[in-house]
């Protein structure tokens, strides 16, 4: 089930954020996250258990997506991908229409999951990443955008 993080899902998000990434979150940070009013930040659980979470910032009609992450044993079951749908979703009924992420350059199972939803590649961040020093591919995806 995907819904809304709470509070009370804070420190197994913590718990996921540090088996999975080296430059890891605080608890206080994703708190901060949580309160502020123009992110979006979900979770999906199997009954009370976090098995992933997703983060989106929106401005106006742009959005960054800025955290997803699925535990190991979750993942490929489409969790990410269900994540990222429901950010885009819920961004849309906020007016967000441009959706970007970045994501490590060897990561191809993300890249690849993120394809498949419909994001393109658009860019490149020479040695975003640190631990180890790594280019982010910069990812964008667009919906109901009509010229004028």
């Amino acid at each position: 089930m995907i819904r809304k993080a709470t509070l009370k899902d804070l420190d197994q998000i913590v718990m996921l954020e540090n088996a999975i990434f080296k430059d890891n979150w605080t608890k206080q940070s994703f708190q901060a996250a949580m309160d502020m009013e123009d992110t979006l930040f979900l979770v999906a659980a199997e009954g009370m258990t976090v098995v992933g979470y997703a983060l989106l910032y929106a401005a106006a009609d742009e959005a960054d997506i800025t955290k997803v992450a699925v535990a190991p044993m979750q993942r490929r079951k489409g969790y990410g991908a269900n994540l990222v749908m429901q950010l885009v979703v819920q961004g849309k009924t906020r007016g967000v229409h441009h959706y970007y992420l970045e994501v490590r350059d060897s990561n191809e199972p993300a890249r690849a999951m993120y394809k498949r939803i419909g994001f393109e590649e658009v860019g490149t961040r020479k040695n975003y990443y640190d631990e180890p020093k790594e280019d982010a591919v910069i990812m964008k995806f667009e919906v109901g955008v009509k010229e004028c």
